[in-house]
């Protein structure tokens, strides 16, 4: 792919993907399942989730403590790793101190992450929309599927506003299995569909992961001169001197990221927030560093 720095694939080569929620599997590997065959063997107890198998509900730890505890099983097993970007119009804009938009800094890290777990044997699928679905290709392994993933992300498009209800519906329509979500998008339109969705997958027992990639035009509003400003998705115009909005602009967009990441928090997805000034290499492998060492 023409937009992979090979110093990024170099730095994050060294980390896997851990999931933290246990997927199912048959295949030995890095992750963890809660799949029960032979060779599991018991690891902790955790609370019981509602759609947890009753079997494993252990009724001695219930009448000791009055809580509900569920067994968990290890066994050694891939997982299916499903990468989804946000196409939408808005995600095209560029400002002068970043090198790519939002979009092409969003394929940067779906290649880096693609490139990763493909390499540490696991199945990686790619899913794009804007007003339509521009791309699903379902979770595989083999090397040719990677280069067809690359392909596609190097066709991608900014289009319309994101049809994020319809689009999404269709794209959940083929998951089968745990593993893991990967969602990326600046999510300037369409944040409670997204948050719907992601917040099913947890439901479905899926570790899911937001990166909400913005450009730091819009996180430092560092315009110092009068500037007409142009919706992307909608169009409409504003005129206006930078110094008169910056201060309710700059607490209003702090308050939304705020709200976001709350509400990643409550349901169970881990939230990044990324900035597409910053180096790609450093960022990833900050993030996978710190995520491996929850484990």
């Amino acid at each position: 792919m023409d937009l992979i720095d090979p110093k990024v694939l170099d730095r994050i080569g060294s980390y896997a993907l851990l999931s933290r929620s246990v997927v199912e599997g048959y295949i030995s590997g890095l992750h963890r399942s809660m799949f029960h065959g032979f060779g599991t063997e018991f690891v902790q107890y955790r609370n019981y989730v509602p759609g947890d198998d009753l079997k494993y509900l252990d009724w001695k730890v219930y009448a000791r403590t009055k809580k509900f505890c569920s067994k968990v099983f290890r066994e050694e097993t891939n997982m299916n790793c499903r990468i989804i970007v946000d196409c939408s119009t808005s995600m095209s804009y560029k400002g002068n101190k970043s090198k790519l938009s939002k979009l092409q800094y969003a394929s940067v890290i779906s290649a880096c992450l693609a490139y990763m777990i493909s390499r540490q044997g696991d199945k990686v699928g790619f899913y794009a929309y804007g007003d339509k679905i521009q791309c699903a290709i379902p979770p595989g392994s083999r090397q040719r599927h990677l280069q067809e993933i690359f392909s596609k992300l190097n066709t991608l498009k900014p289009e319309g506003s994101g049809n994020h209800r319809e689009c999404l519906t269709k794209i959940s329509e083929g998951f089968k299995g745990r593993g893991v979500v990967i969602f990326i998008s600046d999510m300037m339109e369409g944040e409670e569909e997204i948050i719907r969705f992601m917040k099913s997958a947890r439901f479905s027992h899926n570790d899911c992961i937001l990166f909400q990639v913005l450009d730091n035009d819009e996180v430092e509003f560092p315009f110092d001169k009068n500037i007409r400003f142009v919706g992307m998705e909608d169009k409409e115009e504003l005129i206006t001197a930078p110094q008169l909005i910056r201060e309710n602009y700059l607490a209003e967009i702090g308050a939304y990221l705020e709200e976001v990441k709350m509400s990643c928090q409550k349901n169970g997805i881990d939230y990044n927030l990324q900035n597409t000034s910053h180096e790609l290499d450093y960022v990833l492998s900050a993030y996978l560093n710190r995520r491996q060492e929850l484990h």
